[in-house]
C-alpha cells in the first residue's frame, strides 16, 4: 500500500498541486484570507451551501448541529471491569453524566449512545452515533489489570482518513492534560494505538483494534476510548469511589472535547462520501460529493477516482491543472470492476482531508423502473414515460404500455405493439389520456437476445390542469434551483457572475439562490416562482436589454421600454440582491391579492391598483408581461426543476 500512496503523490506533483499537512481537526482559521472569504456549510437537506458570511453559514450551521457523542462504556448484562465494591458500568455512567452536562452549558448537542442500563453492542454504539449525525465518538472506560493513571486508546497511523489519526493524537493529548489536572497520573505513554494486523481498511492499511476507534474511522468520524484510573489500583480506586472525583473527571473530558471540536466557529471535517450509487454500470455517471460537518472556509475540491492498483485513475486535478469549487464530482467508467472514489478536501489550499468509498461497476445494464417525464397529467394532453436503464442500452427495444384504472377492456388499454405490432427502438413512449383516472404505465425492456423485463408505475391524470399559485410553501428543494441555475449557465456557456455579484451579497450559485429563497419566503411567495421568473426575464442571468447586470433587478420592474432601466437596487450594497428578490417578491404577492409582509416595501411599481391582478403564474400572461407564451416560459422551468 505504501507503494501505492507514493505512486497516487508522485502523479499529482506532475500538476504542481501543493496541498499542507493533513493535520488534526482543530482548524485555526487563516490570517491570510481572500477579498472574500466563502463560508461553506452542510444545510439540514444534506447538500452543501457556501455564503460570504460567516453569521449566515454558523445560522445554517446549527440547523443540523454538530452532536456529540459520548459513550459509556459496558451496561446491561456487561459491567466490565468490577474491583473494590465497584462495576466500572455504574462509574462510566457517572463520569458520562458530568461530561454531558458540562458541554450543554455551553450550548453543545450531547448523544449518549446507551441508557444507563441497557446493553449496547460496540458496533451499535458507532451506529448510534453516526445515525444522529455526530461528529465524534467518546468512549468512557475504566481500566483494570494491574497499574496506575489515565490513558487513551487512538486511531493507529494508517493511511485510510489519515486525518482521524492526528485529530485522535491531539484529543488525546487535550484529555490527558486535563485528567492529570483533575488528579489522576498519566498511565505508561498516555497516548497508545493498537493495530489488527489481520484486518485491513478499505485502502489496503492496516485496521484499528478496537472496536470504537475502527467502526467510527470507516464511518468517516474519530472514536477514542478514555480510560480513567485503574479500578483495582489502590490510589486510583480511592479517587473513582469519590462522585466529586468523577464529576471532576467528566468535566476535563468535557473540556478537552469542546477545545477540539467547538473551540473555532471554523471547525470542519468531513464524515464521507454521498455517492449516486454503489454499483454502477458501464457508461453510467456516477455523481459523489463530501459530507461535510461544521463550517469550512474557502473550501476547494479535488474528485478522484481509480482503480485499485492505479492502472487507471483520473482527478480534478489531472484534468485541469487545479482544484475546483465545485461541491460534486462525476465519474464514468468505461469498464467493468472495483473503483476507488476519492475526494480530497482543503480550507483555505492548506489543511486537506480525504475521504474513500469503493463502487463496484458492471457490464450491461441494470433497468430499475418507469420514469413519467410529464409532471402534471391531464386529461387531453400527452403524457411520456420512459425506462430508466443504467449502463449500456446498445441493442435495446422497448414497448410502451398503458392501462385505464386497471383495466384491459377495448380502448382503456394500449401499447406500442398494439399499436404497430413491434417493439421500438425509441427511448421515451407516450399516450394521450382521453378521461381522468388512475393509469398504470408498463415499460417492456427487450435485449439483444430477446429477454424481457418489466416495470411499471402509476399517475394520477388530472380533469384540467391545476393552476399554479404564486403564493404558498415551497414545492421545490433549495438544490433543485442551484442545479438548475448551474445547467442553465452551462448551457448558454455562461458562467455566474461572482465578479459582478459579490459585492451585492452572492458570490456564488449557492448564495445567490439562498438570497432568492430569503426573499421569496418573506413575502410567503414562492420560491421557485420567483426563480422561474428570473430566469426568464434574464435569460439566465445574461441580460441583454435595457436594464444592466448590476441594477440586482431580476424581473424588469420599471422597465418599461424605450431604454427605460427601471429599478435599481445597487445601492444596497451587499443587500442588493437579496432586496432585488424582495421586490419582485412584493410585487408578485400584490399581483397574487395580499398587500407585502414586510415592514418596508422595497418595490418601486407598488400600488393597491396592483392586488389581485392574478393568483396564479398562468395569469402572468397579459398582465405582467404582453407575452402570451410568459407563463408557459416559467411553467416549462418549473416543470424542469
Amino acid at each position: 500500500m505504501a507503494k501505492t500512496k507514493q505512486r497516487f503523490i508522485r502523479l499529482l506533483s506532475g500538476v504542481s498541486l501543493v496541498l499542507g499537512v493533513v493535520f488534526a481537526l482543530v482548524l485555526v482559521p487563516s490570517t491570510a484570507r481572500a477579498a472574500t472569504t466563502a463560508y461553506t456549510t452542510a444545510s439540514p437537506d444534506g447538500s452543501l451551501s457556501t455564503y460570504s458570511n460567516i453569521s449566515q453559514a454558523l445560522s445554517v450551521a446549527k440547523q443540523t448541529g454538530r452532536p456529540i457523542a459520548i459513550d459509556p462504556g459496558h451496561s446491561g448484562w456487561d459491567p466490565g471491569a468490577t474491583a473494590n465494591g465497584m462495576k466500572e458500568s455504574d462509574l462510566t455512567w457517572k463520569i458520562a453524566q458530568a461530561c454531558k452536562d458540562y458541554l450543554e452549558s455551553k450550548g453543545v448537542t450531547v448523544y449518549l449512545t446507551r441508557g444507563q442500563y441497557e446493553y449496547v453492542s460496540v458496533y451499535d454504539r458507532v451506529e448510534r452515533a453516526v445515525e444522529n449525525s455526530c461528529c465524534a465518538i467518546v468512549s468512557i472506560h475504566i481500566n483494570a489489570g494491574g497499574g496506575r493513571g489515565a490513558e487513551v486508546e487512538s486511531t493507529n497511523s494508517s493511511s485510510y482518513n489519515q486525518d482521524l489519526y492526528y485529530a485522535g493524537q491531539s484529543l488525546s493529548a487535550l484529555v490527558l492534560s486535563g485528567l492529570k489536572s483533575s488528579g489522576l497520573s498519566i498511565h505508561g505513554a498516555g497516548t497508545i494505538t493498537r493495530n489488527w494486523d489481520t484486518s485491513f481498511y478499505d485502502d489496503g492499511s492496516v485496521a484499528d483494534y478496537y472496536g470504537i476507534t475502527r467502526y467510527a474511522r470507516k464511518a468517516g468520524i474519530l472514536g477514542v476510548i478514555i480510560e480513567h484510573g485503574f479500578i483495582d489500583g489502590t490510589s486510583d480506586a480511592a479517587k473513582l469511589s469519590n462522585d466529586s472525583y468523577l464529576t471532576s473527571f467528566g468535566r476535563a473530558d468535557g473540556a478537552a472535547i469542546y477545545d477540539q471540536f467547538y473551540g473555532s466557529d471554523t471547525w470542519w471535517s468531513v464524515s464521507g462520501i454521498n455517492v449516486s450509487t454503489a454499483e454502477a454500470y458501464v457508461g453510467e455517471t456516477v455523481t459523489y460529493s463530501p459530507k461535510v460537518m461544521g463550517v469550512g472556509e474557502d473550501l476547494t475540491y479535488n474528485y478522484v477516482w481509480a482503480k485499485p492498483d492505479w492502472s487507471s485513475w483520473g482527478s480534478t486535478v489531472k484534468d485541469t491543472g487545479s482544484m475546483t469549487s465545485s461541491a460534486s464530482g462525476t465519474f464514468t467508467p468505461t469498464e467493468p470492476g472495483t473503483y476507488w472514489l476519492f475526494i480530497d478536501v482543503c480550507s483555505n489550499g492548506t489543511s486537506k482531508i480525504t475521504r474513500m468509498v469503493t463502487v463496484n461497476v458492471k457490464s450491461g445494464y441494470s433497468y430499475r423502473g418507469v420514469k413519467v417525464t410529464t409532471d402534471t397529467p391531464v386529461a387531453g394532453a400527452a403524457v411520456t414515460f420512459s425506462a430508466d436503464v443504467a449502463g449500456s442500452t446498445s441493442g435495446l427495444t422497448y414497448n410502451y404500455v398503458w392501462s385505464y384504472e386497471g383495466s384491459w377492456a377495448e380502448g382503456e388499454w394500449g401499447s406500442t405493439v398494439l399499436s404497430t405490432g413491434s417493439d421500438t427502438a425509441e427511448a421515451t413512449g407516450s399516450f394521450t389520456p382521453a378521461k381522468a383516472g388512475a393509469y398504470t404505465l408498463y415499460v417492456d425492456v427487450v435485449s439483444a437476445d430477446g429477454t424481457r423485463e418489466t416495470r411499471s408505475a402509476t399517475v394520477e391524470v388530472a380533469e384540467t390542469a391545476q393552476p399554479t399559485l404564486i403564493l404558498g410553501d415551497p414545492q421545490a428543494e433549495k438544490s433543485q434551483l442551484v442545479s438548475d441555475l448551474k445547467a442553465g449557465l452551462k448551457t448558454r456557456n455562461a458562467e455566474f457572475p461572482s465578479s459582478v455579484y459579490a459585492a451585492y451579497g452572492a458570490s456564488t450559485v449557492e448564495e445567490f439562490v439562498d438570497r432568492l429563497w430569503d426573499a421569496a419566503v418573506a413575502e410567503g411567495v414562492r420560491p421557485e416562482v420567483v426563480y422561474a421568473q428570473a430566469m426568464v426575464e434574464t435569460g439566465y442571468l445574461k441580460f441583454g436589454g435595457d436594464v444592466k447586470i448590476e441594477q440586482c433587478n431580476f424581473c424588469g420592474l420599471g422597465a418599461t421600454g424605450s431604454g427605460n432601466s427601471g429599478a435599481d437596487f445597487s445601492s444596497y450594497g451587499s443587500d442588493a440582491v437579496y432586496i432585488g428578490f424582495l421586490a419582485q417578491a412584493q410585487h408578485l404577492r400584490a399581483y397574487a391579492g395580499e398587500e407585502p409582509l414586510s415592514s418596508t416595501i422595497y418595490d418601486p411599481r407598488y400600488g393597491k391598483w396592483l392586488l389581485g391582478r392574478s393568483e396564479t403564474v398562468e395569469g402572468l400572461s397579459g398582465t405582467w408581461a404582453a407575452d402570451p407564451a410568459y407563463a408557459t416560459k416559467i411553467k416549462s422551468i418549473l416543470n424542469n426543476l
